[in-house]
């Protein structure tokens, strides 16, 4: 098993970690905190961080849809998709603000309601629907039980 250096800024932690670990997860093993609103899927922005030395790995498919062009350019990459292979350090991003980025879904099936920003009273379920659902992210789960 082959170990590489990963430095977590601004803590200045710096961990051994196995080579091809996800900063995400490694930084969850060694209890660092980073948050991951959709559970580590690459489909926030949540975990993002700044490569800031060492060799700046490819971004992925997720890192270049989620982030951006212009994030991608600067070094940002999302801490679930980005393996470490070599030493690197990194600088967390803040926690975003749960309004401020969105989770991509799968498409949606030929047919299904488009999504309304209108507020509207919740029918009961008895199949599945489509909502966009206006409210911070962590209330999302929550309407997920009601609904089912």
């Amino acid at each position: 098993m082959t170990t590489v250096a990963l430095t977590l800024l601004p803590a200045g932690r710096t961990l051994d970690v196995e080579a091809g670990s996800s900063i995400l997860k490694a930084a969850h093993a060694a209890g660092v905190d980073i948050e991951a609103t959709c559970g580590g899927r690459g489909r926030c922005t949540s975990c993002r961080v700044k490569l800031v030395a060492g060799a700046i790995p490819p971004p992925t498919i997720m890192d270049e849809v989620q982030l951006g062009d212009a994030l991608v350019r600067e070094g940002y990459r999302l801490s679930c998709q980005c393996r470490v292979s070599d030493a690197v350090t990194v600088q967390v991003s803040p926690p975003v603000d749960d309004r401020t980025f969105q989770i991509l879904g799968g498409e949606r099936p030929e047919g299904a309601p488009v999504p309304s920003e209108t507020q509207c009273v919740w029918p009961k379920v008895t199949a599945s629907m489509y909502f966009r659902v206006l409210s911070p992210l962590h209330c999302v789960s929550k309407i997920k039980i009601l609904l089912t």
